[in-house]
């Protein structure tokens, strides 16, 4: 009894120490390369979030994904398409953690599952994703870069990396 009233009190302790009552929204928005065995396509990005747990003054954990996708004309096959559909679990800090950090530098790095189709199709993806990235404020604008490593679960087809460079809307 006494064990689980320590264990109790010790999470409580700790849980208290984290914002729960406050949710923010973050969001960015740009254009990235996306590398796979059977072609490489450019994409626009949007990234939205919604940061559930603030911690310090500049730390966030959230949960958001970075929907990417392009529509383009290929002289092989007309029409294409291209699209990445992650759901991603992250840790922000510093700059653009939350809606009202003033920091000029940060980051943030996380894991999700994603699902892609790059070359209207010649290329799938489904699996595990893992994303780092830098934010900060270069020349009053900002901004930021991400990088992802997708581990691809269908056999057929290999793993996925994409670059990607965002502008963070806010007043940061």
């Amino acid at each position: 009894m006494n064990k689980c009233l320590f264990i109790t009190t010790l999470i409580l302790t700790t849980v208290s120490q984290f914002s729960f009552g406050q949710l923010s929204f973050n969001h960015s928005a740009g254009g990235g390369v996306y590398f796979t065995p059977t072609s490489t396509d450019g994409c626009i990005l949007y990234s939205p979030r919604l940061n559930v747990v603030e911690f310090a003054d500049e730390g966030t954990i959230s949960i958001g994904t970075h929907l990417a996708g392009f529509i383009y004309y290929e002289s092989q096959v007309g029409g294409a398409y291209a699209y990445d559909l992650p759901i991603m679990l992250e840790v922000n800090f510093g700059h653009a953690a939350t809606p009202y950090t003033y920091s000029d530098f940060g980051g943030f790095a996380g894991v999700g599952y994603s699902m892609s189709e790059m070359n209207s199709g010649w290329y799938e993806s489904r699996g595990p994703v893992f994303n780092a990235g830098l934010r900060g404020n270069i020349a009053g604008i900002p901004v930021g870069i991400r990088a992802a490593y997708t581990k691809n679960t269908l056999p057929e087809f290999g793993d996925m990396f994409s670059v990607s460079f965002f502008y963070s809307f806010g007043d940061f």
